[in-house]
């Protein structure tokens, strides 16, 4: 079920995973590049299917599923917060490092 507790849960960790994955040389690139190819091809799915609506109808029901909602949730949990822990993972090593 779309944006269910169960649902972000398993999509954060798969973000915390790419952020361990991004480290590991060249190994991580291509799990990044296996995950990337099967987000963009369910969001194409996503977008063929013509019982989502393609924009937030912010009039209506806030219950409704959007494509936009799939796109932000994927970029945030998939892009921003693999990047994030990665960069903050190299702060903290760059602060013991000069110690």
């Amino acid at each position: 079920m779309p944006f269910s507790a169960p649902w972000w849960f398993w999509l954060s960790l798969t973000g915390v995973s790419l952020a361990g994955a991004l480290g590991v040389k060249f190994v991580g690139l291509f799990i990044i590049l296996q995950v990337g190819l099967n987000t963009i091809a369910d969001l194409w799915y996503l977008f063929g299917d013509l019982s989502l609506s393609l924009v937030a109808e912010w009039l209506c029901s806030g219950s409704q599923v959007t494509v936009g909602k799939h796109l932000t949730a994927r970029v945030l949990c998939l892009i921003v917060l693999p990047l994030a822990l990665y960069t903050a993972t190299f702060a903290v090593h760059f602060m013991v490092l000069s110690k």
